[in-house]
Formats: structure tokens, sequence, C-alpha cells
């Protein structure tokens, strides 16, 4: 993702976190579902960001699946 960012409004806040199993990632529990990954990251949001409740949400192939499952 970090290519894409670095095109995208330097006024924005974007994050790319790596998901469990993919990327730098230390986290690298069992994946049963989309659902996990999906839930990873809303704890993630939940937890770092608390009051971000409204963000906008981008994911490419795996991370398209998760991207529709969290909207």
């Amino acid at each position: 993702m970090e290519p894409i960012i670095s095109q995208l409004d330097s006024n924005g806040f974007y994050i790319a976190p790596s998901m469990r199993g993919f990327g730098k990632t230390t986290y690298n529990n069992n994946i049963e579902s989309f659902d996990d990954l999906s839930n990873d990251i809303n704890h993630f949001m939940e937890s770092t960001f608390p009051n971000i409740k409204n963000y906008y949400i981008f994911g490419h192939n795996i991370g398209g699946i998760v991207a529709m499952n969290l909207a």
C-alpha cells in the first residue's frame, strides 16, 4: 500500500496495517475466516483510535474482502 498512499492527498491521515499472516505483522494466530481479519482491523481501530468512528477503508485482493466485510 505504500506506493498508493504516497500518491494520495497530503492532508489525509492514512494507515496501512499488516493483517495477521501477511506483511510484517508478528500476530500470526490462525485465520479461520475473513471475519477474523475484519475483527482484527475493527479491534485495531477501536483500540488505537477510539475517537474515530467513521473512516474510509480500501483493500486489494484479500484486503478488499476484509474492507467489504467491515463496510
